[in-house]
């Protein structure tokens, strides 16, 4: 088989670049004769080039100006090299990608499937309509499902796949004194990820407590700001962007109480299940989408987005040590997650998708 998968250009630090790569890890090993290729739209110019060392990568720019023309230029180039590549299936990241491989399409005069694979809630993000560009649809949580049908896809045309993510025997112990909670990824104040929330949560946090926040952003400044504004900077604890973040809390942490999540929306995130698949508890905003597929009240606990008195009582607990913590449970509970499942239900997808579209 051969596949392309086609996508504006990724930051290199996210959960999508995670899975792409796993992906296609993944594929090399159960199903070596299958060519996966990607095609980047780069709009920006400034693109991290190491998240794909060893991948097949093709960089598209434009110094086209309009957007519209842009949008025309992009599917374009994409339609000359589909004309070469000749795909089984081109697979699309986002919105914008879905319009812009369906005029590939008509350029290449070809009969091939396009499927999006999204990775955000869908009504988060640009254009959203425009997934009805694509034939099938690869969603990776129930709730994506849901909003994907509420715009008229027949249930037979999505298929829900989760994210995959790796088994490991190493277990991070649960801590005692100080109860060590983590948050693992982009710092963004509010906006999607709302550190702001997880902040005032812990404000009237009583007992001996520590938060690790390891990651990145453009509201780094701001947030360590807002943390010693609100007296916290003792017990806030600035790591940076780490290449390997759970062996580097493995390493530096030691041992952790909980990982939490404030998010105001997600797709379904990959920092919960690399949490779990090390035995670490999990709080989480119950936002869209995501976190609902994942918690269930043994390996987690959800509370309300923005609601952040509960989240400071749902730590309370933790810190009292009220709440208990089963590592073995908590590792288990996700081996739907777990990489051959995970692989057995995206290749059927795709196979399902690949019989559909040559039956019509």
């Amino acid at each position: 088989m051969n596949i392309v998968i086609t996508g504006y250009a990724l930051s290199g630090y996210g959960g999508m670049e995670t899975v792409c790569k796993r992906l296609v890890e993944l594929i090399a090993v159960n199903n070596p004769d299958t060519k996966v290729d990607f095609v980047f739209f780069n709009e920006k110019g400034e693109v991290d080039e190491q998240w794909y060392a060893g991948l097949n990568v093709q960089m598209v720019a434009s110094t086209v100006r309009n957007t519209k023309l842009r949008r025309l230029h992009f599917a374009f180039v994409l339609s000359s090299f589909l004309r070469r590549s000749k795909p089984d299936l081109v697979i699309a990241l986002d919105t914008l990608s879905c319009y812009i491989a369906n005029v590939s399409r008509k350029l290449c005069l070809s009969r091939y499937p396009i499927a999006s694979w999204l990775h955000f809630s869908l009504y988060d993000l640009y254009k959203y309509t425009y997934i009805l560009k694509a034939d099938a649809h690869l969603v990776i949580s129930n709730g994506i499902n849901q909003q994907v049908r509420e715009l008229g896809v027949k249930e037979r045309d999505i298929y829900t796949v989760f994210n995959p993510v790796k088994k490991t025997e190493d277990t991070i112990p649960v801590s005692v004194s100080p109860a060590n909670f983590i948050y693992i990824g982009r710092v963004i104040f509010e906006g999607q990820k709302r550190l702001k929330d997880l902040l005032d949560s812990l404000v009237a946090l009583q007992g001996d407590w520590r938060l690790h926040i390891v990651g990145s952003g453009a509201d780094l400044l701001q947030c360590q700001q807002y943390a010693e504004k609100k007296g916290l900077s003792g017990r806030v604890l600035w790591h940076g962007w780490q290449a390997r973040p759970w062996l580097y809390a493995k390493t530096n942490i030691g041992d952790l109480k909980a990982l939490v999540l404030t998010s105001a929306f997600e797709g379904l995130p990959m920092t919960l299940l690399e949490a779990m698949a090390h035995g670490v508890y999990c709080v989480s905003s119950d936002c869209p989408t995501g976190p609902a597929d994942v918690i269930d009240g043994i390996n987690g606990h959800l509370y309300p987005v923005k609601q952040r008195a509960e989240l400071t009582k749902i730590l309370q607990g933790l810190v009292n040590g009220e709440i208990m913590i089963n590592q073995a449970q908590i590792k288990q509970s996700i081996a739907k997650f777990y990489d051959d499942s995970y692989y057995l239900n995206f290749r059927q997808a795709l196979d399902s998708i690949l019989k559909s579209y040559h039956g019509k």
